[in-house]
């Protein structure tokens, strides 16, 4: 008996040292929730960053500015068409698009394209500017020769046609020169590479060649550059006898000027041309070729013989009767 009592006895203390205990841990956690001081309200959230775009994927997505052609030189007579008119042009003058140019004789320009880039036109030679924008320089060369010196600027491109634009010389970065004549043009490229096409062909002209265009038919196969400038005139190793036509041969693709005009040559380089004015004593020949090189000759021809006198067998004289 004595032992049941004690056992229900000890229960009896646990369980109440357990309800104590609970109570105790119950009014700690209250008293801590009411002491607590409440949470701050939450903050709106930031709105987003832009983040700007890499400056390189920056660069391509903006178009390279047109450029402004400028006469940055002048030597001897240029002129400029403008508004359908002729006009010199002076160094530093802009020349806008569908404008023509044209260095006459013994005179040459230079025309900026841009800080990198620049046109020479040599004399006799008449260009016109048909496109200036980021994409390409789009020129027209009428007559004569220009040389191209070129620097690459992003993607944009350099094409030089002939007058009809069936024929294009095209170029990223070189250094060549273009010259067209009544039927030719001619590519000569000093460094980097061009591309010349027409009537659906193309060749590579690569540095110290030469590729030819006649009457719009394919390019010729790129070839080296000729060593040599050929003129030859038929009538000037016989200055005895009278200048009925002035006949001889020069390089191929090259061109010849009679007393600065110029005239027609075929495609093996041989020319004719008849001389009308049968009193003139001498003429001056020069040939020039794609890459600048000239040569000239100075022609002399005899006079031809005065009509003979009429010789008089009789005189009849009758007085007046």
């Amino acid at each position: 008996m004595g032992t049941g009592h004690e056992t229900r006895h000890r229960r009896l203390l646990r369980t109440i040292a357990a309800a104590i205990l609970l109570g105790t841990v119950g009014l700690g956690v209250f008293v801590a929730r009411r002491a607590a001081p409440p949470a701050p309200p939450s903050e709106p959230a930031a709105p987003p960053v832009a983040v700007a775009p890499p400056a390189a994927d920056a660069a391509l997505a903006e178009p390279i500015p047109a450029p402004e052609a400028i006469v940055a030189a002048v030597s001897g007579k240029v002129e400029l068409l403008r508004s359908g008119n002729w006009s010199s042009v002076q160094v530093g003058q802009k020349v806008g698009e569908t404008e023509s140019i044209r260095a006459l004789a013994r005179s040459t320009a230079d025309l900026a394209l841009g800080p990198k880039s620049k046109l020479t036109l040599s004399e006799e030679t008449e260009l016109t500017l048909a496109r200036l924008d980021g994409a390409e320089h789009r020129v027209r060369l009428d007559r004569g020769r220009v040389t191209a010196a070129y620097e690459p600027e992003g993607e944009r491109v350099l094409r030089i046609e002939d007058r009809g634009g069936q024929t294009v010389a095209e170029a990223r970065e070189a250094r060549f020169s273009a010259m067209a004549t009544e039927g030719t043009f001619v590519v000569a490229t000093e460094t980097g590479t061009v591309n010349l096409a027409s009537a659906g062909a193309s060749v590579q002209v690569d540095p110290g060649e030469q590729s030819i265009v006649r009457s719009g038919a394919a390019p010729s196969a790129a070839a080296p550059i000729p060593v040599a400038l050929l003129l030859k005139v038929a009538a000037a190793s016989k200055p005895s006898v009278p200048c009925e036509a002035l006949e001889g041969t020069a390089s191929p693709g090259a061109e010849v000027f009679v007393d600065g005009s110029p005239i027609a040559v075929a495609a093996d380089g041989r020319f004719r041309y008849p001389v009308e004015d049968r009193s003139k004593k001498q003429f001056r020949i020069v040939t020039r070729d794609a890459t600048g090189r000239s040569t000239e000759q100075l022609v002399r021809c005899r006079a031809p013989p005065a009509p003979p006198r009429e010789k008089i067998d009789a005189v009849e004289i009758r007085w007046h009767e």
